[in-house]
């Protein structure tokens, strides 16, 4: 994309990509032993315990003897890309009726049925 060996400089291509300079000039650093190991073991507590986030997870490799604070946790939860399984917020609020057929919002399951018995609809 860049190239430094170009008659243009790297300043004014990065400035015709509308790149930064210093993403140009960025080399990424490679994880060390350790952090693989920590987050192979995430990994592994992540299926055992998919409902567990970044502090449960925390507090159940301190019993194992590693020692790993919640923000190192949660930045290496990210780098993986997992998460907590939870219930996220306002999932009782109905869902908003913007069209025609608003009145079959709760009773949609009875559309097209003929109700012979209340005790039935009621039932159901």
């Amino acid at each position: 994309m860049i190239d430094p060996e170009d008659k243009l400089s790297v300043q004014k291509q990065s400035k015709l990509l509308k790149v930064s300079r210093s993403s140009v000039y960025y080399k990424p650093q490679s994880l060390s032993e350790d952090e693989l190991k920590l987050m192979r073991t995430i990994d592994e507590l992540h299926l055992e315990h998919p409902f567990a986030g970044s502090r449960m997870l925390r507090d159940l490799l301190q019993r194992d003897g590693v020692r790993v604070g919640r923000r190192h946790m949660r930045t290496a939860m990210r780098r993986m890309g997992i998460e907590a399984i939870y219930r996220k917020p306002n999932t009782s609020k109905p869902a908003q009726c913007g069209g025609p057929g608003c009145s079959d919002r709760f009773f949609g399951f009875l559309s097209g049925k003929i109700i012979q018995l209340v005790v039935v609809a009621v039932g159901m």
